[in-house]
């Protein structure tokens, strides 16, 4: 069950000073080298990354730090729908035009929901979004279809978002896993404390966080509202509220009174909250688990 540390979260590094501080967005991977320019803005950033993509191979990490900090970027300050539609025609490249790695597809697939997460209220950008993701899911699960279930039943992040219906993949199942990743996400940081320390007791009164970061409101609205860590609800990750389900299954499977509320608060928020597909697909398939599968 306790699995070796081999995921790195994300770092801000110096080069991205400029819009660093505009977001509290946690990712869970690590971006290296300088491929967006603080002083980059606007049209001339879309141009940088279109020269800097071309000349870098399909696979590399290079392309992979390019499509990360893009994603990055574009969270971090708001962008004109038209923009928004410039960018996804690039970023869409990488699909239609040119080889492509599960990584690309990955990193662009969950950017995608997090940009909708950002501008959700924003009628014009979340229509580009929505209508884009749905688009490119198409596709992308077109190429997972072709690629062997064991290639990503055990990669971290792809299981829940392309096969949701089989539940957790291996990684986030385990609980050592779970608990590296979740290391420097501010949310739920202190639930994956008390987790770790078996301080089972005091999980009930930290549980409102998890409920809080999906909301029985759309995220745009929450704008007005903090969690008791001080950070607004809205700004969010894709990866964040996907990682929030994994933590809730595990606590879960605590027993007593603290496994059960767990249980209780998943099928409430099943009918109250904002979800996206595959995260509702993932709540309801690890409620099932819960109920017929042995804690991992």
């Amino acid at each position: 069950m306790w699995l070796p540390h081999y995921l790195s979260v994300f770092l801000w590094i110096s080069h991205l000073t400029l819009y660093a501080n505009a977001t509290k967005l946690w990712f869970p991977y690590k971006v290296d080298g300088d491929l967006v320019p603080p002083t980059t803005l606007g049209d001339d950033a879309l141009v940088h990354f279109r020269n800097q993509f071309s000349t870098l191979s399909p696979g590399s990490q290079g392309r992979r730090n390019l499509l990360r900090q893009s994603i990055t970027y574009l969270a971090s300050k708001p962008q004109t729908p038209e923009h928004l539609r410039a960018w996804i025609d690039e970023m869409d490249k990488t699909i239609v035009h040119s080889p492509v790695d599960d990584e690309d597809i990955l990193t662009i697939t969950y950017g995608l929901h997090t940009l909708v997460l950002k501008n959700h209220g924003k009628e014009p950008e979340t229509h580009v979004l929505e209508s884009a993701l749905k688009d490119y899911k198409h596709r992308a699960a077109l190429w997972h279809f072709d690629a062997p279930y064991a290639v990503y039943q055990s990669q971290v992040w792809h299981h829940e978002m392309f096969v949701p219906q089989k539940g957790l993949g291996n990684e986030l199942r385990s609980w050592s896993t779970l608990s590296k990743i979740l290391e420097h996400e501010p949310r739920l940081d202190t639930l994956r404390l008390l987790m770790d320390n078996q301080r089972y007791n005091s999980v009930p009164k930290e549980l409102s966080v998890i409920k809080e970061i999906f909301s029985s409101k759309p995220p745009g609205r929450l704008s007005a509202h903090s969690t008791r860590h001080g950070i607004p609800a809205v700004e969010l990750s894709s990866q964040t509220r996907v990682a929030a389900i994994a933590l809730l299954f595990h606590i879960m499977y605590i027993p007593g009174d603290v496994g059960r509320q767990a249980d209780w608060m998943a099928t409430w928020m099943v009918d109250n909250c904002f979800f996206f597909p595959h995260e509702k697909t993932l709540l309801e398939k690890n409620r099932s688990d819960f109920r017929t599968v042995p804690r991992p």
